[in-house]
């Protein structure tokens, strides 16, 4: 089953709704197309996914996200984001609800986020940790994952991201991976993304991203 579960880094990013708005007006699209297998050889599972996001006030975000959910299997929810709190030293905190399908039956996607950024002499950057509860209706059955972040821009067209994946399934056993991932600036609205992953526990596998961000 677990080979099955696949890569799913990009909502961590900050870039993307999380603890922080995308703002009125701006909007953000992601196409990614992930692999990931214990040796690479046939058959290898594959999938492709997207998702957007629009934010129709300075506090909410309206998004889609479509592809692999936690049990590896297909997603697609709508949900909306709000901001929940910011602190005066920087410390933010952010809801969201989702709504949609895993695996054809109707569910729910509760998530709670945080996030930190921050300047060093070598640039500047985040720090991010998103959850998210998977809740299918018509089973019961509640999948929970939370992925921690850190990111560092420094340099006008690159950024490192390093992050912990970390996820309980209610037919697989609980799993960690390390997923490192470098973003390259190609336009003056658009990104590409090159990732890797390799499962620490519980998982056995190792992955390959690659994706394509674009500001609109």
């Amino acid at each position: 089953m677990l080979r099955l579960v696949v890569l799913f880094a990009l909502l961590a990013n900050p870039l993307f709704a999380g603890a922080w708005p995308r703002g009125q007006g701006n909007g953000f699209a992601s196409v990614s197309f992930q692999l990931t297998d214990r040796d690479f050889l046939p058959p290898v599972n594959t999938y492709t996914a997207l998702y957007l996001e629009y934010g129709v006030t300075d506090k909410i975000t309206l998004g889609l996200d479509t592809g692999r959910g936690v049990s590896g299997k297909n997603k697609t929810i709508l949900f909306a984001s709000h901001p929940l709190l910011s602190t005066n030293n920087g410390h933010k905190f952010g809801v969201d609800l989702g709504f949609g399908y895993l695996a054809g039956e109707p569910a729910i996607r509760p998530g709670l986020s945080y996030g930190k950024g921050f300047s060093t002499d070598k640039g500047s950057g985040w720090v991010a940790v998103d959850t998210v509860m998977e809740y299918t209706l018509t089973t019961g059955r509640v999948d929970l994952k939370s992925d921690i972040t850190f990111g560092l821009s420094y340099h006008p067209t690159m950024k490192t991201i390093l992050q912990l994946q970390t996820g309980i399934s209610a037919l697989d056993p609980p799993f960690a991976r390390f997923a490192p991932s470098f973003v390259f600036k190609t336009g003056e609205q658009t990104n590409i993304e090159v990732g890797l992953a390799v499962g620490l526990v519980g998982d056995n596998n190792y992955g390959f991203k690659v994706g394509m961000w674009r500001d609109f």
